[in-house]
């Protein structure tokens, strides 16, 4: 989908070309204006919409989460991951009004 010009997101297009990936845990080399209290050498991780087999992104500090560093990264990343699929659904139950029944 991502060479056809979009994602799962067929509403906002991503254009081409693109780098892609959609997971990221890494070390921040650079802090931008507003870190928050995020500072360089922090690890870190963050879901993307592209980018994220990149050697080097920029991402939105509100993006990123803290991760310790005896952690290792697959599971950092699928944490994130299934951080961000429940509360997706939750979202879209909350905006649609559905109730699940078990």
């Amino acid at each position: 989908m991502i060479r056809r010009g979009f994602d799962f997101d067929v509403f906002h297009p991503i254009s081409l070309p693109q780098t892609p990936g959609s997971d990221i845990v890494g070390q921040i080399v650079v802090c931008g204006a507003d870190c928050g209290d995020f500072q360089e050498g922090d690890r870190v991780a963050a879901l993307v919409r592209t980018g994220g087999n990149a050697r080097f992104i920029s991402v939105p500090v509100s993006s990123l989460v803290r991760i310790p560093i005896n952690v290792d990264a697959a599971e950092a990343v699928s944490l994130v991951t299934a951080y961000t699929t429940a509360y997706q659904t939750l979202k879209r139950i909350k905006q649609e009004g559905s109730v699940f029944s078990l």
